[in-house]
């Protein structure tokens, strides 16, 4: 997977990164602690500031329930928006704050959209709505 903070439309620099990495047997945390995009979105946590935009691009779709909540919960943590294109499905999805709710968009290779919307306070998730590809 590749990483990118792009801040005020200038990219702060693309950075890969890879699976795995560490030894032994791992609980579910530590496990999820080994995917892309959370090694992704704990190395720039830390520089993230408003307005910031994530942009990611890997293989695989990202994981749910690991991956998509740690994207939503960054999102919502530090006010940034995300977006993350997998190679192999063709899926795009993006992220983007609104008060307490994080709305989450699915694009699939033919265009139709599946947007969801969370509560974060609530923890809840409600499907908005399916859109068709316009022609």
């Amino acid at each position: 997977m590749e990483g990118e903070v792009v801040r005020d439309g200038k990219s702060l620099g693309k950075k890969p990164y890879k699976s795995g990495g560490t030894k032994g047997k791992k609980n579910q945390y530590e496990a999820l602690k080994t995917h892309t995009e959370r090694k992704f979105i704990d190395d720039v946590v830390g520089d993230l500031v408003p307005g910031d935009h994530l942009k990611m691009s890997g293989e695989l779709n990202p994981c749910r329930p690991g991956c998509q909540p740690a994207i939503r919960d960054v999102v919502y943590t530090q006010n940034v928006t995300a977006e993350y294109k997998a190679t192999s499905t063709g899926k795009t999805y993006s992220w983007k704050k609104d008060g307490k709710l994080v709305y989450q968009t699915e694009v699939d290779i033919h265009g139709k959209a599946r947007i969801f919307k969370y509560n974060m306070e609530a923890k809840k998730i409600r499907r908005v709505e399916v859109k068709a590809k316009h022609h």
